[in-house]
């Protein structure tokens, strides 16, 4: 019987730890899938925005399909090497097909344009970043599934984790794709050491250290700000723009990342930004953005050395001269589209993808730069004309939609342009619809889901940006190719050559492409009520006393109060009715530069008033940035400390040695007496070694022992052996101890 008990109480132990094994290999299993969907999560995110999920989806099955059928057939060394080949193999395939890449890929240029994205430009500026995820992403699915299926849970979680460092570096990554993947990546090398070494299970503190340590890693990658630093202004804005009280129009509209998320509540900067001595006014363009993600706008395609002039328009043009002085500190290069020459600039300039602008660093306050433009001078007539004949790089890259797009924002946008004959008239339907159904206000809460969907059908009221997006949105869905602009409104006249522009001159409007004519401006969004806003917030900057935000000609304006020249418009639209149809809804009359411009200087200490922004820094706003991920890893850090110190055990013991009830049993209560007077004396002394009964142990302690001590021991024993104890008994026994507490160590009656 003995002899074959062994046997079997072996057998037990090793299907019980075989049972704790599989546990543990199929949680480092889950981890590492869960790894695997953070990173693949991305790049679906970028198929979804430009196209070609089934593609995607379907080169993923196989990555994976592969490399279960792989875990079983290769070595490690050989299926590396296979990976390997998948990923480089897709990388060569993206850059063949991409023929903007041909004549940089082996140049040290092709390097310096990818090390460019890990400082936080997105991989949506990717050209064809549709074919360049599908032929990314299977290579690190194909590693990490192979490699956790053979147990190498280190290099597998370095794979993954890779390829979601990657994506963290260049903003693609959000937060908690950032705190789950991260998070992933450690549980794999927890549970997979621990399964590896034959873990019994037992290391509870072990893994929610790793949860802790993956959201903070995240946190602090996350926290990381990648990109330059700001350039400072003379508001101590910094080259953003902004106002110091929060996000402002112009930071996230002039930024030249070729970047604009939309966002919600946004504050104005009353700062000069630059003088522009020209002979009309225009719109002076920043940038312009093509690719539409559902909450942001992202300019594809990268930026190159200005190197001469560049092609005007195919329209009638007018050419227009520029010269733009620098107040505060930009690094943008602002000019009337569309910029054919710069004549004098005081550094390198770069040209992006759509034709903009880009100092090569930014242009501090002082400096001057000069352009000249072929501004598109055309009528409604020609406009009417140009017909639908887009040339098909135009249409692939402009009529760009994501493919979660709700259905319902292209029923309507059909819906207002019925009955228009051309893509100019569905234009003006769509932008007079809006800016007669919505409203005008900075202080606004970003929806949720696609923006577009979300201001048209759930907000009353919004400013440029979620005018802009929606218009440019509604004309892509009925097949007319628009882009997302940016840059300055004209700014405020102050003499017949020269326009002031300030921060919160910042603003977005829609380019419409037609053919035979190119890039047409229009704006949607309601000019009274914003000029209005402005207005007050300009007039509020100026009674707080607040600098830099006149220059001569201002000042010289007001002491003079002489009404400004009458002779420039601050809508710049191809349809001058649409400037009146806006005064008119708005109950004003026909404003001329200067008036629009006066309005257009808002400051922060308005816009906070009259818009409803806070600037304030209360319990809420501390505690708006702290996210639930975070909290809970608090907590469990919290509980792990306690845990980890004993804390909790210290403090159970600490309130059992100073306070007891008394029950209706006199031996219970002597006998709790006597476990408080035992923790008094481990605490104070040493505890009371295994089989030491409580006499031995106070004879152990020595004749120092309190005498009241040894009374509660005679009465616990007679408690314990006979029972036979007093009410009064019991309550000296309390007594006697709640004496040694309160007397400490050292005192002795």
């Amino acid at each position: 019987m003995t002899s074959r008990s062994g046997p079997v109480a072996a057998r037990r132990l090793a299907g019980v730890l075989g049972d704790r094994l599989s546990v543990l290999r199929a949680l480092a299993l889950l981890s590492g899938l869960t790894l695997i969907v953070a990173f693949l999560g991305v790049f679906y995110h970028l198929v979804d925005v430009v196209g070609g999920v089934a593609w995607f989806v379907a080169a993923v099955a196989a990555a994976l399909v592969l490399s279960t059928a792989f875990a079983r057939l290769l070595p490690p060394r050989l299926a590396l090497g296979v990976g390997t080949a998948i990923l480089l193999g897709g990388v060569c395939v993206y850059v063949l097909l991409v023929p903007e890449h041909h004549d940089r890929v082996f140049t040290l240029g092709f390097l310096v344009d990818f090390a460019a994205y890990l400082t936080g430009i997105s991989v949506l500026q990717f050209l064809r970043v549709d074919l360049w995820a599908v032929a990314v992403a299977p290579g690190p699915t194909f590693l990490t599934w192979y490699l956790l299926l053979r147990r190498r849970y280190d290099l597998g979680s370095l794979v993954g984790g890779t390829m979601l460092g990657f994506f963290v570096l260049t903003g693609d990554a959000g937060w908690a794709t950032t705190v789950v993947g991260a998070t992933s990546a450690l549980a794999v090398l927890g549970f997979g050491s621990l399964e590896l070494a034959g873990g019994t299970g037992r290391h509870v503190e072990r893994l929610g250290g790793i949860f802790v340590g993956g959201v903070l890693a995240a946190r602090m990658l996350r926290g990381v700000d990648w990109s330059s630093p700001a350039v400072a202004t003379p508001d101590g804005s910094g080259a953003d723009g902004g106002s110091g009280g929060g996000p402002t129009i112009e930071g996230s509209l002039t930024a030249t990342d070729g970047r604009v998320d939309v966002v919600g509540s946004i504050a104005l900067s009353p700062a000069v930004r630059f003088v522009v001595s020209a002979d009309s006014a225009s719109y002076w363009h920043v940038d312009a953005l093509d690719r539409y993600t559902g909450d942001a706008w992202v300019r594809s395609g990268g930026s190159g050395p200005y190197e001469g002039p560049l092609d005007p328009p195919v329209a009638r043009t007018t050419t227009v001269e520029q010269t733009v002085r620098v107040e505060s500190a930009l690094r943008a290069m602002p000019a009337a589209w569309k910029p054919v020459a710069v004549r004098e600039s005081p550094g390198g300039v770069r040209v992006t993808s759509e034709g903009t602008l880009v100092p090569a660093e930014s242009i501090q306050g002082g400096r001057s730069y000069t352009v000249v433009s072929e501004v598109p001078d055309v009528g409604s007539g020609r406009l009417r004309e140009a017909g639908t004949d887009y040339p098909a790089p135009v249409r692939e890259r402009y009529l760009q939609l994501p493919e979660s797009t709700p259905g319902r924002v292209g029923r309507r946008a059909r819906e207002i342009a019925d009955g228009a004959a051309t893509p100019y008239d569905a234009a003006r339907a769509i932008g007079r619809w809006l800016r007669s159904n919505k409203g005008y206000s900075l202080a606004v809460e970003r929806p949720t889901g696609d923006v577009a969907d979300g201001f048209v059908f759930g907000m009353d009221r919004g400013y440029c940006t979620y005018f802009a997006t929606a218009m440019a949105v509604m004309l892509r869905s009925l097949g007319i190719p628009a882009r997302f602009a940016s840059g300055y409104a004209p700014g405020e006249r102050v003499a017949e050559d020269r326009l002031v522009v300030r921060g919160l001159d910042a603003h977005a409007w829609v380019d419409v492409y037609f053919p035979g004519v190119g890039w047409v401006a229009f704006d949607p969004t309601p000019a009274g009520p914003r000029r209005a806003a402005e207005r007050r917030s300009l007039e509020s900057a100026r009674t707080a006393g607040i600098g830099g935000i006149d220059t001569e000609g201002t000042r010289a304006r007001l002491a003079e109060r002489t009404p400004p020249p009458a002779n420039v418009s601050t809508v710049i639209t191809p349809d001058p009715l649409a400037v009146v149809e806006e005064n008119r809804s708005a109950g004003a009359t026909p404003a001329s530069a200067g008036e629009a411009s006066a309005a257009t200087g808002t400051g922060p200490a308005a816009t906070g008033e009259a818009d409803g922004t806070s600037t304030g820094w209360g319990p809420g706003e501390l505690l708006a940035g702290v996210d639930r991920v975070t909290l809970a890893a608090a907590l469990v850090g919290g509980v792990l400390g306690v845990r980890r110190l004993r804390l909790a055990e210290h403090a159970y013991r600490t309130l059992r040695v100073r306070y007891q009830s008394t029950t209706d049993s006199p031996p219970e209560d002597v006998r709790r007496a006597f476990d408080r007077l035992e923790l008094l004396l481990a605490r104070r002394r040493r505890p009371r070694a295994p089989g030491e009964t409580p006499r031995q142990y106070l004879d152990a302690l020595g004749p120092s022992v309190d005498p009241r001590a040894r009374r509660v021991v005679e009465l616990h024993e007679r408690a314990t052996y006979s029972g036979a104890v007093s009410r009064e008994e019991a309550d000296e026994a309390v007594r006697c101890v709640d004496e040694l507490v309160r007397d400490g160590p050292g005192r002795r009656r």
